[in-house]
């Protein structure tokens, strides 16, 4: 009887360790073998809006960030420019101006719109806010709690602005804005040491009502915030691949012979996860760049994924451009140069299954 209850006993532990298991898939074995999937596997539908090129729209530079609100499309433009645009690709306006004074910025990093719309200015360190018609309200210079940190942008969780700070740790920093004051969530476990080159931190993909946050260079685990508190969600497994404390230096870096995973962009949206990454001293067609995927509902995972769309061949999505997350949790966005003309960019929106 007494061997019996033991047994049990294990049988239970075992079973409660079985269902409080992660979800987890390794991002890269090096395998470069492509798998050939149709877009039509992936996305229900594909929309393509043009975007504004009349005489009172904006030249374009390199697209830095995209955000969607249920009436406008707000784009960074070379990082100095923020614009919006209607929802039929109609130019509205210029949002600020580049400069040090009031209501302008140095280098937008990110921006999110919720009856007013926030800017975050990285090298004056301040979230900048205007009104719905793009006019100045006020700004506020963030202030953290740690010397010699530096916030590099933030993400939007269930309406809170959640700021994360430069660091090279397995542990995020992260800051919730609330009111004007920032409260930390999470902390850096090490500070950096001196010759040290700058290589990780946090990077948030999903919704704003259940963003993911993952350490792009250090650590597997994907979580989420739930109640101010990170949560495990599931793991991204880097294994070798990613980068010892001991290597973050510049000749180190640059004199390395092994490979090393970097997260180039993660977006989410329906059930599907998509990671672009490079994976350094590959050799391959595709040198180096892949684009993975993963299904949360079936487990699946393919390492590198090429992705075939017969009837729109410049809607194809490819690990060299960035997917953004669309107003609706299950849409997905893409700015490019319109194949039609150089200076004419198209913003495309798919629907993901």
């Amino acid at each position: 009887m007494k061997k019996l209850l033991i047994v049990t006993a294990i049988l239970i532990v075992a079973s409660c360790s079985n269902n409080n298991r992660l979800d987890e898939f390794k991002v890269f074995d090096g395998n470069e073998q492509a798998t050939n999937l149709s877009m039509d596997d992936v996305i229900e539908k594909t929309s393509t809006i043009l975007l504004d090129t009349s005489s009172a729209a904006p030249l374009l530079g390199e697209i830095c960030f995209v955000h969607e609100s249920e009436d406008a499309y707000y784009i960074i433009s070379g990082d100095t420019a923020v614009f919006e645009y209607g929802k039929t690709g109609d130019f509205v306006r210029k949002i600020g101006a580049e400069g040090r004074g009031p209501g302008e910025y140095l280098s937008a990093r990110s921006l999110y719109f919720n009856d007013k719309l926030s800017v975050f200015d990285f090298p004056s360190q301040k979230l900048i806010f205007y009104d719905k018609d793009g006019n100045y309200i006020s700004s506020d210079n963030l202030e953290l709690d740690t010397p010699n940190l530096y916030v590099k942008s933030f993400f939007v969780n269930k309406g809170v602005p959640v700021f994360y700070a430069l660091n090279n740790s397995s542990s995020m920093s992260l800051y919730e804005y609330v009111d004007g004051t920032m409260t930390t969530i999470s902390r850096a476990n090490r500070e950096m040491a001196d010759g040290e080159a700058f290589v990780g931190g946090p990077v948030s993909f999903g919704n704003a009502e259940h963003p993911f946050i993952f350490n792009e260079n250090f650590n597997d685990t994907v979580y989420v915030l739930n109640d101010h508190v990170l949560t495990p969600s599931f793991l991204i497994k880097i294994g070798d691949y990613g980068f010892g404390y001991n290597e973050l230096n510049y000749e180190s870096l640059m004199n390395s012979s092994s490979q090393k995973f970097s997260t180039r962009w993660i977006s989410s949206a329906g059930d599907y996860l998509f990671i672009s990454y490079n994976v350094s001293n590959v050799a391959g067609k595709n040198d180096g760049n892949f684009l993975g995927l993963y299904n949360f509902r079936t487990k699946e995972y393919f390492r590198n994924v090429e992705f075939t769309d017969s009837s729109s061949q410049e809607c194809t999505i490819r690990f060299d451009e960035q997917l953004y997350q669309g107003y609706n949790p299950n849409e997905l966005l893409s700015i490019r140069v319109s194949p039609n003309s150089d200076s004419r960019y198209e913003l495309i929106k798919y629907t993901v299954r």
